[in-house]
């Protein structure tokens, strides 16, 4: 998703960002208007100061100043001096004491939004179907919720904040000095103004094109990582570290560089104005003093100036960085909108429904899938019955659908034509979650936490609630109590970072566990022991022998011998079941 304008990005924000986030928004917009106000107050008594301190009488000159002498009942001008320093005082004083409250509100709201956001992408890309998942890279999603997200913030709402208020303070101030210095002040304001509307103009492409880079660099600099230090082993058998430290080296190059120019040219405007705001000074004092030929008189008005000048070019610089900010993060604000944007189907959010009731069997009726990326459908009007209790073996060489078939079963996918039946009842968006309660799912790789062993069997469940008699029921149901023994500290023996600690044999053990604790009707395994050797592959596969025959087993391989206690074994070839049988019946057609 391409930056889609600044009023429908606002109207995004607005749907996602919590109600009382809005409301503190409010405030911090109030906040900002006290702050701009002080900051004008602090400008405004700079004049009637420095004149008070220059040259007292003069005041009573200024029919402005009018006012505030009768305010402060002043007889004479001395009678101004100490009032008016305390004044002024007061004013720097506060207006400083809100611009620190302000920067201290704006960064806490804005982490905390951004935290509101990064959470709310997390909870919408966990409700994403399967499908999206497997189409999207991992690396590229990451860098949305950990470090992009925030953009939406600092590079986003808080930049058009500092550019709204700079330019209610530069025009109120602009108003203020024009009642004291109007030449001064339109020449001030809009020798600032010109500067930077030229920057921005000039610099328009390159900090967008920066931008892209930026965004585009992000997602390939983590996947390089994730890359090299999750294949670390075949990275330190095959000595292939330079090439994964070259792939991360080009894409952190690019992105950091891209950056710095970006800084680099957010800065660049201020040195410029700084240089022209000192010879506009020395220009007022020069026709000042050679026009009036008085020191006293040229000076509260060169304080003024100056004083508006310092006051004024942080604004101003601020308004220009954040117009860059926005600018340089269009393209990764499109990308996080996208992500905020992605639909949640009712069935899948909310508490989980109870699980489908299943007495009977599974039924597939004409189910057709296709795939965008293949030219053939993975699966092709596949009728099939699974009866409760039953174990199921599919064959069938790589890219027959076995997956696919399986996939389907669980599901995870949604097929193109022909519909799945649980026990006649319909699986749809509004079943699906109840149904995948019954099922649980034993993958070819485990996925294992850096946690204890019983972390990792008990998985997606708060250690503190971890029921553990149903634990030490999954445990010896896998056959993993000699493997427990052994372990150190037992059940809460770390297993250390995707299981390194572990044999393959245990990890697949503990995928089973992890099934069972669920306790499950249906467990689907997935080529679960196609990674293993054959004697590991023996003792995994007794396991599952041994498990409740009540369970419904659905077993994927690719040699008929590794299935052989099933009760029936499917072959799939094209996306169609050629052939079904006992295993007996089909080893003697195929004897591998």
């Amino acid at each position: 998703m391409t930056f889609p304008g600044y009023r429908r990005a606002l109207r995004i924000l607005a749907r996602h960002i919590p109600r009382h986030r809005s409301q503190q928004l409010v405030g911090l917009a109030v906040l900002t208007v006290a702050s701009t106000l002080a900051e004008l107050l602090s400008i405004s008594a700079a004049f009637p100061f420095l004149a008070v301190i220059a040259e007292p009488e003069r005041l009573y000159d200024l029919p402005a100043a009018e006012p505030l002498i009768a305010f402060l009942g002043a007889e004479g001008p001395q009678d101004l001096i100490a009032p008016l320093c305390l004044l002024f005082a007061a004013a720097v004083i506060m207006a400083g004491a809100l611009r620190l409250t302000l920067i201290w509100t704006q960064s806490r709201l804005s982490h905390l939004i951004g935290i509101d956001l990064a959470v709310e992408i997390f909870y919408r890309t966990l409700y994403q179907p399967y499908s999206v998942h497997a189409a999207r890279n991992s690396s590229r999603t990451i860098s949305v919720i950990m470090g992009k997200s925030m953009r939406l913030v600092t590079g986003f709402m808080l930049p058009l904040f500092q550019i709204l208020a700079a330019a209610t303070l530069m025009v109120l101030a602009m108003g203020t000095l024009l009642l004291f210095v109007p030449g001064v002040a339109l020449s001030l304001v809009g020798g600032i103004a010109a500067v930077y509307g030229l920057t921005a103009l000039v610099l328009l492409r390159p900090i967008a094109h920066n931008g892209t880079t930026i965004a585009r660099e992000m997602p390939r600099t983590m996947q390089a990582l994730q890359e090299g230090l999750g294949g670390i082993r075949d990275v330190l058998l095959d000595g292939s570290q330079p090439l994964h430290v070259a792939r991360f080296a080009r894409s952190v190059r690019l992105q950091r560089l891209a950056t710095a120019d970006n800084v680099v040219m957010g800065m660049a405007p201020r040195y410029v104005v700084e240089t022209i705001g000192i010879v506009l000074i020395v220009i007022v004092a020069y026709v000042l003093v050679t026009g009036e030929g008085r020191l006293q008189t040229a000076l509260p008005v060169l304080g003024a100036v100056a004083l508006a000048a310092q006051r004024l070019l942080p604004v101003a610089q601020q308004a220009y960085n954040a117009w860059t900010q926005i600018r340089g993060a269009q393209a990764v604000i499109g990308e996080c909108l996208s992500y905020l944007e992605q639909p949640t189907r009712a069935g899948d959010t909310g508490l989980p429904p109870p699980p489908l009731p299943f007495e009977r069997d599974i039924r597939l009726e004409g189910v057709s899938l296709s795939y965008a990326s293949s030219e053939r459908p993975a699966l092709d009007a596949v009728d099939l019955v699974i009866e409760r209790g039953t174990r199921i073996g599919i064959v069938g060489p790589t890219g027959s659908g076995k997956s696919t078939l399986a996939d389907v079963l669980m599901g995870l996918i949604v097929p193109d034509a022909g519909q799945m039946r649980v026990d006649a009842t319909p699986i749809d968006d509004v079943t699906r979650r109840a149904w995948q309660r019954r099922i649980a799912h034993v993958p070819q790789a485990i996925f294992l936490t850096d946690a204890s062993l019983a972390e990792n069997i008990a998985f997606s469940e708060e250690p503190d609630r971890i029921d553990r008699a149903r634990l030490a029921r999954a445990v010896a149901q896998a056959q993993l109590g000699t493997t427990v023994a052994e372990l150190p500290q037992g059940l809460e023996t770390v297993v250390g970072e995707r299981g390194v600690r572990l044999s393959g044999g245990q990890r697949q053990r503990i995928a089973i566990a992890r099934a069972l604790y669920r306790e499950a009707d249906v467990i689907v395994f997935d080529e679960a022991t196609s990674a293993l050797d054959t004697r590991t592959e023996t003792r995994v596969m007794e396991a599952i022998a041994g498990l409740d025959r009540n369970l419904t087993l659905i077993m994927i391989a690719h040699r008929l011998t590794t299935l052989r206690d099933c009760d029936r074994i499917l072959r799939i070839e094209a996306g169609r079941i050629v052939a079904t049988g006992t295993p007996e019946e089909m080893l003697d057609i195929d004897p591998h």
